[in-house]
């Protein structure tokens, strides 16, 4: 089967740690032939895959929004069904309208069907941005349509998904995402480092609103204020300055917000992580804090029970379908509640090692390689083929 994928989008967060894990995955699953639309940053990573891999850049999609699109609606149907693919996968949330090659979508980012997220963007008056986030949630819901099926990869994005377009969504299937130990993880069986204090918290995502950035830091300020406390740090994967923007994110609120609360030294922001340095660091903290307000999957979730380390995450349907028991949950808008969880996990090692306990389990329960067994079959039916 000629399997053309395009994966132009992926180039931060969950999109290229997807396209990493299907890098390792793929070549294992039968002498399939692919077509692999990558980002110009991502392509001399991916230059070892087997020859039955073909990798094709297109910087100018890059660029913006309106040239990836541009270049989604118009190029990639093109070039797919001139190189003979038997199908198309399109893993970046929108496919093209119209394809003469069948269409497998999948459907990752959840901004699109969550309200607050608008209404996050209003308050923060990025006008035009909300415009735009208007029009694109248009496209996703008209891209399920278009496309023969769209994979969600947890039940609760697709219930959010049916929620926001009602009827007017197409075929829905979910695949969980998966979790493989990173290639150097494979023979290393020593336990974790040395956890002493201070008690170290650890979010692991670049900077955006969505990840609730601001609800974390006002739980911290209520938890350095609070009798009894012992001490403690967190950190950050992000950095966070005045006038800073990342992917169009400003950090500034979030920076002020360090000095307001009087927290700038209980916080270092690491800036961004490798993906292959993240074991060292989930190894180095006690505790990883999920808090975004809206998720698809939530990768971080999955790591940090592979590592042994436990999980306070936003009570959201994602983190619930995700971790199970594994995880302590709290409001996801509310810091009160968060510090609250953040002070039981620090005074009771009992608690932690259930949660460890349950969280080896529950990992069991994602596999990247049956994520890509099960994604496969979807594109063979889409196209007609057994495999």
């Amino acid at each position: 089967m000629r399997i053309a994928i395009d994966a132009i989008a992926a180039t931060a967060g969950g999109g290229r740690t997807y396209l990493l894990n299907l890098a390792r995955t793929l070549p294992s699953l039968g002498a399939h032939e692919y077509l692999l639309f990558v980002p110009e940053a991502a392509a001399a990573g991916l230059a070892g895959l087997p020859a039955n891999f073909h990798l094709q850049t297109a910087r100018w999609a890059e660029r913006h929004y309106a040239a990836r699109l541009l270049w989604e609606q118009r190029w990639l149907p093109r070039q797919a069904a001139r190189w003979g693919a038997s199908v198309l996968v399109c893993v970046g949330n929108f496919c093209p309208l119209r394809s003469s090659v069948p269409v497998v979508l999948l459907s990752r980012n959840p901004l699109y069907f969550t309200p607050h997220f608008l209404e996050d963007l209003l308050e923060r008056r990025h006008y035009l941005w909300a415009l735009r986030h208007l029009a694109m949630t248009r496209l996703a819901i008209w891209s399920t349509r278009a496309a023969r099926l769209t994979i969600t990869p947890t039940r609760a994005m697709g219930d959010m998904m049916r929620a926001t377009a009602g009827n007017h969504l197409g075929s829905l299937r979910t695949v969980h995402h998966g979790f493989t130990p990173w290639p150097a993880l494979a023979s290393d069986s020593a336990s974790p480092s040395p956890r002493g204090p201070p008690f170290r918290f650890l979010v692991v995502s670049h900077y955006n609103y969505f990840r609730n950035f601001e609800t974390v830091l006002r739980a911290f300020a209520r938890l350095r204020d609070a009798p009894g406390g012992g001490p403690f740090h967190l950190l950050l994967t992000t950095q966070l300055r005045p006038g800073l923007r990342l992917g169009g994110y400003d950090t500034t609120r979030a920076s002020r917000l360090l000095d307001e609360l009087g927290i700038r030294d209980r916080v270092t922001a690491l800036g961004a992580v490798g993906y292959d340095d993240l074991p060292r660091l989930y190894r180095s903290v006690h505790a990883v804090i999920c808090p975004a307000y809206t998720e698809s999957f939530s990768h971080t979730v999955v790591e940090a029970m592979a590592l042994d380390v436990p999980v306070i995450a936003s009570d959201i349907a994602v983190h619930r379908e995700v971790a199970g028991d594994a995880a302590l949950f709290f409001s996801p808008l509310d810091p009160a509640e968060l510090a609250e969880r953040c002070r039981t996990l620090m005074g009771d090692e009992s608690l932690r090692e259930r949660l460890r306990a349950a969280g080896r389990l529950r990992v069991q329960c994602f596999s990247w390689r049956r994520h890509f067994e099960e994604l496969l079959e979807a594109a063979a039916a889409a196209a007609g083929k057994s495999l």
